[in-house]
């Protein structure tokens, strides 16, 4: 019997990249070491990744506040562009390493904590990148722009080094590309059996297959790449030579197919797009490529599409963004946007951004509807004969009945049943951009009096009613008030308007006036006044009112039309007049009135589309327009009371100060989610109509001007602001989002755990589940009623779960979805860029858009967390799947931001990604239909840095992150499994004595737990984390605020007998055979409210073992070294304080009994320091032996 035996060789480790760069610029090397300096350079050129992990750390490294670490890093950056070739000079020249780059100098960032030397030694690297790199155009942008700051005042010194040959790397075989498949190909192939040898031939034959595959897919790529630019090439000429009076047939025949066939490409480009591998340098053309698409056929539509309704040679629109499409491939098209100075935005389009890229990509995919053209013709004496007789047949609109005259009885059953014809005509008509009628200018003609009414072809998903201004003696009546036609009867029951008098209306308080932007300038005003008043909840009342202030001319046959969405109804009641004559400014001035009614019941979005006409010397005069914004969806004097607000106080801060931009010239677009199509799966565990709704509801401008002037005290806000502004580093904005969280937390919003019996008041028992009523469904949006019931006395009490913002303003109470609903809108309502985030394993929360630290911050009004998205994993121990964003223009994917364990989080998510994916992107094409094209870009340029921050930014644990949940009641918690942890948490914090001290002899550490600050000898040191920034080591100690009594305190984490916390001060090394320390002063006041309550203050110096304190009345204590003891010992120092209690007794109030540094929050004195924290110690020369 033979045994067989087999070695094993270990292989030596290499250092990785990490490893060499922390070495290289260690501030241990008094000088650069160029030997490390070029192993690094090796490594960096050797692997794939190389580039972007050294500039990864290099960029994290050259803010080191140590100096001589921040130069030498520098010095191994300079090292870096000449040795590592194009790859890297690419790396510095995108704006997320050059805004780090431009930190250092900047003022507004960290100027007033970089070193001269490091600022001089950046300005250098980036003048001389200028004169080396010319190809890198960001960093020459970047360079101009901080000489327009005035940072740079003039150019340094440039010395031309020659540039160092990178490393000849070698090249990549397709056995390389899968690093398992080779080194099992490797052992195959060293194996005798010939079973080994044929299954190393059969995975050779596959990998030959992939490549082959490969390079066919990349040949195909390319060749359908070069039909695009060829057609868009061909295209971008005929257009720019183009002119719609010399036209030819057969060049708009050519034309249009172009364009048809350019759009065919559309469904190509994405399909390219997705199959793009990750660094797929041709994912860049692919996107220029689609760039360009979108870009021609844009100019088409507005050159070619738009001019055969509006043809006018002096309006011609220039043809810009037009460039030449390269057949080539564009190396520099997919970029990086990142914080860069507004100045920038005037470059040239010689570099798109990767946001502009990805927008006409995946967002200007159009879905083209199935409208069906159909030619009408209609005969009328008045038509003009160059009429065109193509028809669009109006599917989906109601049908428009001509206007009936009453003394003709024997046409009036025909004139009923007869449709306006519908024709296309050539009038020139101006209307807003981007309205409902934005696409075709068609014709309607009036069988009965033979006028043209002009409206547009989006009419199909809207009704329009046409009534006839008259004065009292006419004989024409409006179409709902028609008695002889039976489908006037019909469609007035369905409408069943109440009539209703001018006297009876009175103007909101609330609702500003509409003025109606009109086009001519004859003097005529048209101003919408919004009724205070309704008869029903869905009906929405109003006056229009229109004066002459033409000196000269009468007003004649006015006459007022208006469309609605199709899900909505309108009446216009009779209008008080026809005629307005010339004005007078000795009388009166006269006015008609017309009463508009609009039954919105579904409070949705309220467009209004109108035409007026009137006469004035004899010509007819013609205004379109559209009434998109000011509208209210409901009248929010049914639901506040008036009196509250008419007695609020007035806002005397300017909220333009604080960066809250005025509704009234804001957008406020609301969308319509009933074509919304979701997988039925994915609506099992994410809500996604209810969400989006509900989100949508936050852009309500009444709604958010209510909220300013009642609801948030401002006033309080901007005075605390302003008395901080100057303390801190904090930007204004940000401190104000502070500001509400806080203020939401401990004074507006009430947790709602379990109500108290009214009869026994003992704590209720949740029952059961129950149907809202038709008034908690109506007034507050409630989709479920939570019923409790007492155990001793059977009384009921009913806790609806409201979803509606202006209830909850009302209740101010409830859990974490009314908390995240509610702080969402209060957030909006300050033009913060919010988003409510739904996670599926049951919580919600809030993002806040930082314009100043470009990033979105997580924000939890339930435990008053800012910046601190690791709370659930790390913290409340969630198994975090899916957290979406809902935002009023986008939905996205967050989960990443919240976990740092991305494998075992992918594990969890049990739907199809690409899938998920798409239907992420529908939604977002739907909400992001009515944007123009920068709101688009920016929407994109901010996924793309909150993508990459997510997915490859270190995330490193704060101590904020390490608690359990802090609302609800302690039983709730432990039922969920969302309470505090116990671990550990070592900061590792050490205080260093410096030069400075040393001669002066003496340090002073002092903490104030109100500001939650630490001061250095008098002096208050930059804030991080708070207490827990300078902390050595600290166990189960948290910082708690009392809002009824107004205190604040270290204390215990709630479930944990003991707490431990504890600082360390030790010299350097150099300095520790020179000084050491003597005495020792410590104030640690504390305090205890039971008689098992300890505090055990205990000092260590160096590595003896700890010596309880004994404690006074004053909780100071004094400790002396002996001088004459020459030792190590006296160069370190420990101090730690042990929280404990021998009886708790499953108390849940046990963490209370006893306190650090208990103080009242309102007796704020820079005199009174005796609940601070204070280590003094006095430092001495040792005795030479």
């Amino acid at each position: 019997m033979s045994s067989a035996s087999s070695t094993v060789t270990a292989t030596p480790t290499t250092d990785s990249i990490e490893t060499i760069f922390f070495k290289t610029t260690s501030p241990i090397h008094k000088n650069a070491d160029p030997n490390l300096m070029n192993l690094f350079c090796s490594k960096v050129n050797s692997d794939p990744e190389g580039h972007h992990q050294a500039i990864r750390l290099i960029a994290h490294k050259i803010q080191s506040p140590q100096e001589h670490e921040a130069l030498r890093t520098l010095e191994l950056l300079d090292v870096c562009v000449q040795s590592c070739g194009r790859r890297f000079h690419q790396e510095i020249g995108k704006f997320r390493f050059l805004n780090e780059m431009i930190k250092l100098v900047s003022p507004k960032y960290l100027a007033s904590h970089t070193s001269e030397k490091v600022k001089k030694k950046v300005i250098e690297l980036l003048y001389s990148w200028t004169q080396s790199l010319p190809s890198e155009i960001k960093i020459n942008e970047a360079y101009q722009m901080l000489k327009r700051q005035s940072i740079i005042t003039e150019d340094p010194i440039y010395i031309n080094k020659p540039s160092i040959i990178p490393l000849s790397q070698k090249t990549k075989s397709i056995f390389d590309a899968d690093e398992e498949k080779s080194k099992t190909l490797q052992r195959l192939l060293k194996s005798r059996k010939p079973e080994d040898l044929e299954q190393a031939n059969v995975l050779i034959k596959s990998l030959v297959k992939k490549d082959e595959e490969k390079i066919e897919k990349l040949s195909n790529r390319a060749s359908e790449l070069e039909k695009v630019q060829n057609n868009i090439r061909v295209l971008s000429e005929m257009l720019i030579h183009y002119n719609h009076s010399t036209v030819t047939e057969a060049e708009k025949e050519t034309m249009s197919y172009l364009h048809d066939e350019l759009e065919k490409f559309r469904p190509v480009l994405f399909r390219l797009a997705t199959e793009s591998e990750d660094g797929d340098e041709g994912l860049g053309e692919i996107l220029s490529v689609s760039d360009s698409l979108s870009r021609i056929l844009s100019q088409y539509e507005r050159l070619v599409t738009q001019d055969n309704y509006n043809k006018d040679d002096n309006v011609l629109p220039l043809f810009d963004n037009i460039l030449p499409v390269s057949t080539s491939s564009t190396q520099h098209t997919l970029i990086d946007l990142a914080e860069i100075s507004n100045n920038s935005s005037n470059k040239t389009n010689e570099t798109k951004s990767a946001a502009s890229e990805l927008d006409e990509l995946f967002g200007s995919i159009k879905i083209n509807s199935d409208n069906t053209n159909n030619s009408a013709s209609s005969s009328s004496s008045s038509s003009s004969s160059n009429t065109r007789e193509n028809v669009n047949q109006l599917d989906d609109c109601l049908p428009i009945f001509p206007i009936a005259n009453t003394n003709t009885n024997t046409n009036t059953n025909k004139t009923n049943n007869q449709i306006l014809s519908i024709k296309n005509t050539n009038e020139g008509v101006t209307t807003k951009k981007g309205g409902i009628f934005d696409d075709l200018q068609d014709l309607l003609v009036d069988q009965s009096t033979g006028q043209k009414i002009s409206i547009k072809r989006k009419i199909i998903n809207y009704c329009f009613y046409s009534f006839q201004s008259t004065s009292s003696n006419s004989n024409k009546i409006p179409l709902n008030e028609m008695k002889n036609s039976s489908s006037s009867k019909s469609l007035e029951s369905e409408l069943s308007f109440p009539i209703i008098s001018l006297e009876s209306i009175r103007p909101s308080s609330i609702n500003p006036s509409i003025n109606i932007k009109l086009t001519h300038q004859t003097g005529l005003h048209c101003v919408l006044h919004i009724a205070r008043d309704s008869p029903r909840p869905d009906i929405i009342v109003s006056v229009l009112t229109v004066t002459n202030t033409n000196t000269s001319n009468t007003i004649n046959n006015f006459h007022f039309q208006v469309a609605v969405p199709k899900n909505m109804r309108i009446k216009l009641q009779n209008p008080s007049a026809s005629d307005l004559p010339q004005y007078n400014p000795i009388l009166p001035p006269q006015a008609i009135t017309q009463i508009l009614i609009v039954s919105n019941p579904n409070k949705e979005a309220v467009r209004l589309s109108y035409k007026l006409s009137y006469y004035l010397s004899g010509e007819q005069i013609n205004e379109f327009g559209e009434i998109d914004n000011g509208f209210p969806i409901k009248l929010l004097e049914n639901e506040i009371n008036s009196k509250s607000i008419e007695q609020s106080k007035q806002i005397k801060c300017n909220i333009i100060d604080l960066g809250i931009i005025d509704d009234e010239i804001s957008e406020n677009i609301l969308i319509s989610f009933d074509n919304l199509r979701i997988p039925s799966e994915f609506n099992k565990i994410i809500p996604f109509i209810s969400t989006l709704k509900q989100v949508q509801s936050y852009e309500d401008i009444y709604l958010r001007r209510y909220i300013r002037s009642s609801i948030i005290p401002l006033e309080d806000f901007y005075q605390r602001i302003s008395n901080r502004i100057n303390q801190t580093d904090i930007d204004k904005r940000d401190l104000l989002l502070l500001e509400l969280l806080k203020w939401f937390k401990e004074e507006f919003f009430s947790w709602f755990d379990r109500p108290n019996c009214d009869r026994c008041q003992k704590l209720m028992n949740f029952f059961q589940y129950v149907q809202p009523t038709r008034e908690e469904r109506e007034q507050g949006d409630a989709h479920k009623v939570e019923l409790y019931k007492c155990s001793t006395c059977s009384s009921q009490y009913r806790f609806p779960r409201f979803n509606a913002p202006l209830k909850l303003l009302e209740t101010r109470c409830g859990r974490c979805g009314e908390a995240a609903n509610l702080f969402t809108c209060l957030c909006r309502s300050l033009s913060f860029e919010s988003r409510y985030i739904y996670d599926t394993t049951d919580h919600v929360w809030t993002e806040v858009y930082s314009e100043n630290q470009r990033r979105w911050l997580h924000c939890d009004s339930c435990e008053n967390l800012c910046d601190s998205p690791l709370i659930y994993e790390k913290g409340w121990k969630k198994d975090l799947s899916y957290c979406i964003a809902f935002a009023k223009d986008h939905i996205e994917d967050v989960t990443w931001r919240y976990v740092t364990h991305f494998k075992q989080t992918i594990l969890r998510r049990n739907i199809n990604e690409n899938i998920f994916a798409k239907t992420l992107s529908q939604i977002n094409q739907q909400l992001q239909l009515q944007l123009n094209q920068q709101e688009k870009n920016k929407i994109i340029s901010i996924r793309i840095q909150d993508i990459v921050s997510m997915l490859h930014e270190e995330k490193l644990t704060k101590e904020s992150e390490l608690h359990g949940r802090q609302s609800g009641s302690l039983a709730w918690k432990l039922a969920r499994g969302e309470t505090d942890q116990q671990d550990d948490i070592t900061n590792g914090f050490v205080y260093s004595i410096n030069n400075e001290e040393c001669e002066k002899g003496f340090i002073s550490i002092e903490y104030n737990s109100i500001l939650d600050k630490y001061f250095r000898n008098g002096i208050e040191e930059n804030k991080k984390d708070g207490w827990i920034d300078k902390v050595y080591s600290s166990s189960n100690i948290q910082r708690k605020i009392e809002k009824d009594w107004k205190m604040v305190y270290l204390s215990r984490k709630k479930l944990n007998n003991n707490g431990i916390i504890s600082w360390f001060i030790q010299f350097k090394s150099e300095q520790e055979q020179f000084y050491q320390f003597h005495r020792i002063n410590i104030q640690c006041p504390s305090t205890t409210f039971d008689q098992y309550a300890q505090v055990i203050c205990q000092l260590q110096i160096g590595d003896q073992q700890f010596i309880d304190l004994p404690q006074n009345s004053n909780s100071s204590f004094e400790y002396i070294i002996d001088e004459k003891i020459n030792s190590l010992s006296n160069t370190r120092i420990t101090f730690k304080i042990i929280l404990t209690s021998s009886n708790d007794n499953n108390d849940d109030n046990a963490w209370q009994k006893v306190q650090l540094f208990r103080q009242s929050i309102e007796q704020i004195s820079d005199d009174d320091q005796s609940h601070f924290l204070k280590i003094n110690a006095t430092i001495i020369k040792k005795h030479s032996n």
